[in-house]
């Protein structure tokens, strides 16, 4: 299975939730805003939401300074 994260390609071996792909990327939840298909998806959800095939997801991290 392949999911699109910011434009790249990415192979997963089954069908994950976002918080499982958030792990496999070594992405802390905290700081993090996560697009599914261009919609923001509530953190409430990361753990039910199941990624589909070639789905497109945007992974937002806020960073500090100016």
């Amino acid at each position: 299975m392949k999911v699109i994260i910011n434009g790249q390609p990415r192979e997963v071996d089954k069908a994950i939730s976002i918080c499982e792909l958030l792990i496999l990327l070594n992405t802390g939840p905290k700081g993090v805003a996560v697009a599914a298909q261009g919609r923001i998806v509530p953190r409430s959800q990361w753990e039910t939401y199941i990624l589909s095939d070639s789905e497109e997801i945007t992974l937002i991290t806020a960073t500090c300074g100016g």
